[in-house]
């Protein structure tokens, strides 16, 4: 039984007016369930190792990715249950840490790994660092579908920085380098002073 079956049976009992769709037979092991009052809508997904996706409301678009990410079903449960007691909706998050942005675009690190021809510990280690190059930044958001923007914000005005080429494209490069800058010193060749 999955998690979210648990949580579908619990809100059945506990708000027996809300209409539950629950659907198991996706291929790739998620299963996603709709709970309906009246025009409010909630759509939760949980997939192994990632926890419950949740977005609420009465105008979002299925297949954007979920709002929010529970990693446990009693947090999911709550949520779910807090949302349907408020009738709140959720919205997408306007900052994502780089972790969490990986499992809204549905994908493990595996996977992530094998697009940018590195292991497993290798993206773990990227995800946790605050401080790397655009490029590397940029390679790892287009494995993952997308392309890296940069954006300076001035008091009254915003401006895209447009000179850094395709810092979000996928390529054949092969496997991300040790971000890491080495620096050699370049000794000047002595010189012979003659007298």
């Amino acid at each position: 039984m999955s998690d979210l079956r648990k949580i579908v049976e619990r809100i059945q009992m506990d708000y027996p007016d809300v209409k539950v769709e629950l659907d198991e037979s996706s291929p790739d092991g998620a299963v996603f369930a709709e709970f309906y009052r009246g025009p409010f809508k909630i759509l939760a997904e949980w997939r192994r190792g990632f926890g419950v996706g949740l977005s609420a409301g009465t105008d979002f678009v299925f297949g954007e990715g979920p709002h929010e990410i529970l990693r446990t079903t009693n947090e999911a449960l709550q949520r779910i249950q807090e949302l349907l007691s408020t009738g709140r909706s959720t919205k997408a998050p306007d900052e994502l840490a780089l972790d969490t942005l990986r499992v809204v675009r549905r994908m493990s690190q595996q996977e992530l790994a094998r697009r940018l021809h590195v292991t497993q510990a290798t993206v773990s280690k990227i995800e946790r660092q605050s401080d790397m190059y655009l490029s590397t930044l940029g390679r790892l958001v287009g494995a993952l579908g997308g392309q890296l923007e940069l954006r300076a914000k001035f008091p009254g005005s915003e401006v895209r920085i447009g000179n850094l080429g395709d810092i979000g494209m996928v390529d054949e490069r092969g496997p991300l380098k040790d971000t890491r800058r080495t620096t050699r010193i370049r000794r000047s060749p002595r010189v012979i002073r003659h007298k």
